[in-house]
Formats: structure tokens, sequence, C-alpha cells
């Protein structure tokens, strides 16, 4: 399905460094529904996107959550929920071999095609409520290695804050 009109631009802001952007479809390309029982896209409150603070207080070996759209050749109806575990210490930048992630945690978990951008949550005690920790960015390969999916990496929430942040801050220089 096309969601958007060729040739015009959605993109309000976008990281390289950290493949993430954040887009405003119009209203009326939404298709319905996304999740059954659901009119419209689930949208998320920003409290429940763990802090750079928050994230610190996590540690290797806490248990997280994937949310995805998984499919070969093509996409799954419904979300798939896939457990990992957090594989690197999440107050650093991650590295796997001669790949360095920069703002990425490395996380045991598989990550099938149609699992990147999926939200990646915690509901660890030390958040004191459940949050979203970061964005799924897939299975981890440099140059001369493939995790073969087992060994995957996503985006901290942190990033995606700063994100939101400079669209925010764009938006009020604009008005």
């Amino acid at each position: 399905m096309d969601l958007f009109a060729r040739g015009v631009e959605y993109q309000l802001a976008s990281d390289p460094s950290t493949d993430l952007a954040v887009i405003s479809p119009p209203p009326s390309s939404l298709p319905t529904p996304i999740i059954a029982g659901r009119p419209r896209l689930n949208f998320l409150e920003s409290d429940l996107l763990a802090t750079k603070s928050e994230l610190d207080l996590l540690m290797p070996g806490e248990e997280v959550f994937i949310a995805g759209y998984p499919g070969i050749t093509v996409a799954s109806e419904r979300p798939v929920l896939d457990t990992g575990i957090i594989s690197s210490d999440p107050r650093y930048p991650a590295s796997f071999g001669r790949a360095e992630l920069g703002d990425s945690v490395l996380c045991q978990s598989f990550s099938w095609e149609g699992m990147s951008g999926a939200p990646v949550l915690s509901f660890s005690e030390v958040l004191g409520r459940g949050k979203l920790i970061g964005i799924n960015a897939g299975h981890v390969r440099d140059s001369t290695y493939n995790a073969g999916g087992v060994i995957s990496h996503f985006v901290r929430s942190s990033a995606l804050i700063e994100l939101l942040e400079r669209v925010n801050r764009d938006r009020a220089l604009l008005q």
C-alpha cells in the first residue's frame, strides 16, 4: 500500500547517524486499522519514552520486548512480540567486532525483516513502569561478520527524544 503521494515531503527531521526519522503523514493517507480494534495509528505519550538517565539504570541481562511485523517476503498482518536480553551496557556506545554502533544498545534477540523500526520495551523494576527504551535497528553485521539475526541492536530512546526536541524547536522558530 502506498501511503504517501509521490513527490510530497512528509519528513520533519532525520538523523542519518541513527537512521531515525520523524514523519508527519496527512491523516487522510493513514490506513485503518493498524492494529485490530484501533481506528488509527497507535500514539505514545512522550513520558513513556525512557530518558538518558533512565536508560543508564538498565544493565546487561535485563529482558526487553520487541513488537514488530516480521515477514520474509510479505509483512505480517498482526504484530509479533519477541523477547530479548540486553547484551551491552546501555551507558556506553555499542560495538560488535569492527561495527561501531554509536547510539545503540546490543540485544540478544532474533530480528527478522519487518522488525526494523519496531519499539523496544522494558518493564524493568528500575524504571518504575514499562517504557519504550529504543527502536529496533536489526541484526548486527559488519564487513567481516554477520551475527545471523541473534545479536541485534536498537537505537536508544534518548536519540529519538533528541530528534523530537529538534522538531519542536524547528516548529517554534517557524511560528
